[in-house]
């Protein structure tokens, strides 16, 4: 009797899990909306939006509201090898359940796409979207696996170059000489921090400089711990190869 039961138990679990998996991943309902061309300039950056519509009786994450909260949260980015990145400016509010913040219904996530000066000027790009969500459903409560969805976006690089654009991140003693940051490290028993960034073409670079370089604790640590060695394009042999 007991090994009927068990049997019955274990088939019945089988059954479920097989429905489960062969049901489409409702992950996959979710309506995505964005401006599938845009222009970036060379060196620069171009802002669109992606509106997330989940379907009803489900909820994707967004932010941990508590420290407690382990839930993962919605991400968009493009592959680094891309030539272009992306950078969240802004994302739907959404509602506190728990420990966390979620969304139902629409939502719009703001973006800006900085070029990384790795794509010729006058190319145009098909750059895959990744979105990685996680859903659940709300009744009965079920939280699916998360899965990445992909979308195409076409971006053309074409325009006025950025190139009047100066560091603003002056509290960081640089060295610009190859010879003289090693003359250093090697008195002052310190390791080189090499910098290869020209935040006038590069909008990465930019956004490192301005979010990062910036921070006065970011600086007296480098300037505390290394030799700073802002490269010049000229010494860019030296630490890259290959």
């Amino acid at each position: 009797m007991k090994r009927s039961l068990a049997r019955l138990l274990t088939g019945l679990i089988l059954g479920a899990s097989i429905s489960l998996l062969a049901a489409e991943h409702p992950a996959k309902q979710i309506q995505i909306k964005y401006k599938e061309n845009i222009i970036v300039p060379p060196g620069g950056t171009a802002a669109f939006d992606v509106m997330l519509t989940v379907p009803a009786n489900y909820h994707i994450y967004l932010s941990h509201a508590t420290p407690k909260g382990n839930a993962i949260l919605t991400q968009i980015s493009v592959p680094a090898q891309s030539g272009f990145q992306l950078r969240e400016t802004k994302r739907p509010p959404g509602k506190q359940e728990g420990d966390e913040m979620v969304l139902r219904g629409a939502g719009t996530f703001s973006l800006t796409v900085m070029d990384l000066a790795k794509v010729k000027t006058g190319t145009t790009t098909k750059v895959p979207v990744q979105i990685k969500v996680q859903i659940c459903k709300d009744d009965p409560a079920l939280c699916y696996l998360p899965i990445t969805i992909e979308k195409t976006l076409t971006i053309q690089k074409a325009g006025t170059p950025f190139s009047n654009r100066a560091s603003t991140s002056n509290l960081v003693k640089w060295t610009t000489s190859y010879d003289q940051a090693i003359a250093q490290a090697k008195s002052r028993k310190l390791n080189v921090f090499a910098l290869i960034s020209n935040p006038a073409t590069c909008g990465a670079c930019v956004y490192l400089d301005s979010e990062t370089l910036s921070k006065q604790d970011v600086a007296d640590f480098l300037n505390k711990k290394f030799v700073p060695l802002n490269v010049p394009r000229g010494d860019y042999h030296r630490f890259v190869s290959g």
